[in-house]
């Protein structure tokens, strides 16, 4: 739900992402916004049949308050809205043009550092032995000496 309305995103149940049609990424960028329902009288005067920009079926304003296919609310590609929303992200590049502050660039650092050492250590524990290491990584003797010891109590 955001000023403009509300609208529909579909999230990857893995994680990979989301999805949002066209409609509702613009309800969501504040582009558009739902109509009222004087306004919607007022349309059914003028237009009878709409086209239902979710799912492209036609709808007769006179009769259905939503799309009877999908069941999507009519909205409105509003001039004055767009400005509004142009204008707000304006004013947040402007907030934010002073660039990264140090301590976040820091902390994504740190994070991408963790990241890429605990991938290692995967990558490591599923080859299961240091005699496989990589030329790029070294091999460590001493580990490698206690790994075969160990071997050999076991």
């Amino acid at each position: 739900m955001v000023r403009t309305g509300r609208y529909i995103t579909y999230r990857c149940a893995r994680g990979h992402g989301r999805f949002s049609a066209f409609s509702s990424f613009m309800i969501e960028k504040g582009f558009v916004r739902l109509m009222t329902q004087p306004e919607i009288d007022d349309l059914a005067q003028r237009v009878s049949v709409i086209h239902c920009s979710s799912c492209g079926a036609p709808v007769d304003l006179r009769k259905d308050h939503a799309c009877p296919h999908c069941r999507s609310a009519f909205s409105l590609l509003d001039p004055k809205a767009v400005e509004r929303a142009m204008q707000g992200y304006a004013h947040a590049v402007k907030s934010t043009a002073t660039g990264p502050k140090p301590h976040d660039l820091a902390d994504a650092l740190i994070t991408l550092e963790r990241d890429r050492q605990h991938a290692l250590r995967v990558q490591k524990s599923q080859r299961g032995s240091l005699l496989t290491a990589s030329a790029s990584e070294g091999v460590d003797l001493w580990s490698l000496g206690l790994e075969l010891v160990s071997a050999v109590l076991d």
